[in-house]
């Protein structure tokens, strides 16, 4: 069983400013932050909603724009009910491994929207060398071989495949570590509070969930590193940071905190006016509120609406347009007339459908089934 993590210990009423509490303070101000935030999002989506002119691209970046009000919701929530923060907390964390891959799809979607064509153009281009060997090279020759300069038959199509799996993988190991911690957690042997290979929380979150998203996120910068040039013309740096860089703050501010927050003899202890839980998890969570206010400013920068409004006799730059050209539709842009009027019928009125489009994750375990498919199969082939 967990050792008494402070949580329980009573919050101070004793105000700071008029006759508002620290904690009062805190509730607040997430308030505002995450009412601000939610309506940036939420109107981002409406307005990709009612725009729905390009499915495939859109319904991920739907989901991508989700991230901030399931993020903030979720850390707001743990201030108030800061006794359940690990329930709390492990709803955005999965969320996240679901934005994670959407940004994937959607960069696959704009490279091409046809699985087998763009599988099969890594064979036509040529195939890059592992990003992570390049520091390597030099010291172990191995590592640079003729493999790249005469690859074997199919290479490319069949190292897509082995990058699609490794990282739609992400979001259902994400799930079943976040089963476990819940699980952990009700058995009273997670202690998130505490350190140390003797509970759970060490596992689940230090090895596991670090080497999980180790193994995605190689992949992706692998994949990444292949389409770069084609990716270009989209800002694929700009989009990927407005989706991990609350994993980098979270991690910087995690350390401060627990330098400098503690009970006994961390530089910054609870006081008559500041209870224990208020800064062990009511601060840590407003600044994830701000920081995610921040982000989805950004989002509004890293996935516009603009260039999917449809526009009645007029087209609309469209990003990366598959012709069904020989070579994919890697034309890097092209316009395409779509009417108000069709916009509408594949959104729906208000965009219902769009959101339900968003909403619905089975194309993810589609992916992954047919991802395990691929790998076992010696040759392309569709399906």
């Amino acid at each position: 069983m967990c050792p008494d993590s402070g949580l329980n210990l009573p919050i101070s009423d004793r105000p700071i400013v008029g006759a508002l509490s620290f904690q009062g303070f805190l509730i607040f101000a997430g308030g505002i932050l995450t009412m601000t935030s939610c309506s940036m999002s939420f109107y981002q989506i409406f307005r990709h909603a009612t725009n729905y002119t390009k499915p495939l691209e859109q319904k991920q970046i739907m989901r991508i724009c989700l991230l901030v009000p399931i993020y903030t919701l979720s850390c707001f929530l743990s201030i108030v009910f800061y006794k359940h923060h690990v329930y709390l907390a492990g709803i955005y964390l999965l969320y996240e491994a679901c934005a994670l891959v959407a940004f994937y799809a959607l960069c696959c979607a704009y490279l091409d929207t046809d699985h087998h064509r763009l599988a099969t153009s890594w064979d036509k281009d040529g195939l890059k060398k592992w990003f992570f060997t390049r520091p390597l090279a030099a010291c172990v020759p191995a590592l640079k071989g003729s493999y790249y300069d005469q690859p074997a038959a199919n290479a490319g199509w069949r190292r897509f495949n082995r990058l699609w799996i490794c990282i739609y993988q992400y979001p259902f190991m994400k799930l079943l570590v976040t089963i476990a911690t819940y699980v952990a957690e009700s058995m009273g042997v997670l202690c998130s509070e505490e350190g140390g290979t003797k509970y759970a929380d060490f596992w689940l979150h230090t090895v596991v969930s670090i080497t999980i998203l180790i193994t995605a996120m190689q992949c992706l910068m692998q994949f990444y590193y292949q389409s770069q040039e084609l990716l270009e013309p989209h800002r694929p740096v700009l989009k990927f940071l407005a989706i991990k860089i609350v994993v980098f703050l979270s991690l910087m501010q995690g350390f401060v905190l627990d330098a400098i927050v503690g009970r006994d003899d961390q530089p910054l202890g609870p006081t008559d006016a500041i209870s224990y839980p208020s800064l062990a998890i009511g601060v840590p969570n407003l600044l994830l509120c701000l920081e995610m206010f921040g982000i989805g400013i950004m989002h509004l920068y890293a996935y516009p609406w603009a260039p999917y409004v449809a526009r009645d006799g007029a087209g609309f730059l469209a990003a990366a347009e598959n012709d069904g050209d020989e070579d994919g539709g890697k034309k890097g842009s092209a316009v395409v007339d779509v009417s108000a009027e069709d916009a509408h019928s594949q959104g729906g009125f208000l965009g219902w459908k769009a959101y339900l489009d968003a909403l619905n994750f089975s194309d993810f375990a589609v992916a992954l089934y047919r991802g395990v498919g691929w790998v076992f199969m010696r040759e392309p082939g569709r399906g």
